[in-house]
């Protein structure tokens, strides 16, 4: 069967680095007689991608998401779940949240980056019971859960390729340095 595109449901994006937007337009692009819009980003396969890659409308919906589910792991605290199966939560459902095809956005901004790492140490907050306002060391966050941080983990899933066609043996994440 061939693959067919619907001009109704398709759109153009150009993609730049050029900060003039005036000499970035393009000619309309046609689907099957039919112009395609011009779109400010697009969402394929749970990526938001912008004209100039930012990555901060899908760093956006990603915290937003994650909002919810700290919401949850935190009903689920006061419900008297412990911290093991708190922990296991955040790591089944929240963290691959933050994590989603993170090879593909790992050069966020530092403001981004700490913006993700913000939701883990809430959640660590939530699980250990502190309130979310309080001011708690990340270090000891983390070595609590032994939890690495997400800016390590994403350097690590950049490098598990590398790591294969030299057949070496991956590193892990306590390994790696602190990042």
């Amino acid at each position: 069967s061939a693959l067919s595109a619907n001009p109704t449901k398709s759109s153009s994006l150009l993609f730049t680095r050029s900060t003039n937007t005036t000499n970035t337009s393009h000619d309309p692009l046609i689907l099957d007689c039919h112009h395609l819009n011009k779109a400010d980003q697009q969402k394929h396969l749970g990526l938001i991608f912008t004209p100039n890659l930012s990555w901060q409308p899908h760093i956006n919906t990603v915290l937003m998401r994650t909002r919810r589910l700290l919401g949850l792991l935190k009903r689920l605290k006061e419900s008297g779940l412990n911290r093991q199966p708190l922990s296991a939560i955040y790591k089944i459902y929240i963290r691959p949240t933050l994590e989603y095809a993170s090879t593909a956005w790992c050069n966020t901004t530092a403001k981004q980056s700490d913006d993700l790492e913000r939701v883990q140490r809430k959640a660590a907050k939530i699980i250990l019971g502190f309130p979310v306002s309080q001011h708690v060391d990340h270090h000891f966050l983390l070595t609590t859960f032994d939890w690495p941080t997400l800016k390590s983990r994403r350097h690590l899933q950049l490098l598990l390729p590398q790591c294969s066609s030299l057949n070496q043996p991956p590193p892990t994440s306590s390994t790696l340095p602190h990042l």
